[in-house]
């Protein structure tokens, strides 16, 4: 799972990518062909989301970036 700068989270599932709002309000689903198992953001900005499969990897520009670390 990861989250963005937004705050929400993004949990991968067996429907894809469920995205939650700050207060755990579903947001919606991003439809990936295979299962995730992980995802990330990452890229130029950290406006890329990286998402893992057993047998994909699948990459989405995203307009809000990722969160920043802590400390960062």
């Amino acid at each position: 799972m990861t989250i963005d700068s937004q705050d929400r989270i993004y949990v991968t599932t067996a429907s894809g990518i469920q995205v939650f709002d700050a207060k755990g309000g579903y947001a919606g689903t991003i439809k990936v062909p295979r299962q995730p198992a992980n995802c990330a953001f990452a890229g130029p900005g950290k406006r890329v989301l990286y998402i893992t499969a057993r047998e994909g990897l699948y990459k989405l520009n995203m307009l809000s970036p990722g969160a920043r670390r802590l400390g960062k």
